[in-house]
């Protein structure tokens, strides 16, 4: 069985914590943004910041947090040090959509 994304309530509580990716030296969770609902469906963004200029391009990275838990993401570059995933989550069984 799949992990289920976390929900909208622990990535805000993990704004300011830092996260690993091999082609970043770390990055910075920045801000979440409000969860907009619609039925089930719960939509919202997190922004990264890295200390150092990225060139990543858009795509699928696993972020890795201070437990050394994974997290696969889809990451947009939305500046030279700023990287952004939008999340749509169906709350009634959990199952992410990203």
């Amino acid at each position: 069985m799949a992990e289920q994304m976390p929900q909208h309530q622990h990535w805000k509580s993990l704004v300011g914590s830092r996260f690993a990716h091999p082609d970043l030296d770390t990055c910075t969770l920045a801000e979440v943004s409000e969860a907009r609902r619609q039925g089930d469906l719960e939509s919202f963004s997190l922004l990264f910041e890295s200390t150092t200029p990225h060139h990543l391009d858009q795509g699928m990275y696993t972020l890795v947090d201070r437990d050394g838990t994974e997290t696969p993401l889809f990451l947009v570059p939305v500046g030279p040090h700023s990287l952004e995933a939008v999340l749509s989550i169906t709350r009634a069984g959990d199952s992410p959509s990203i």
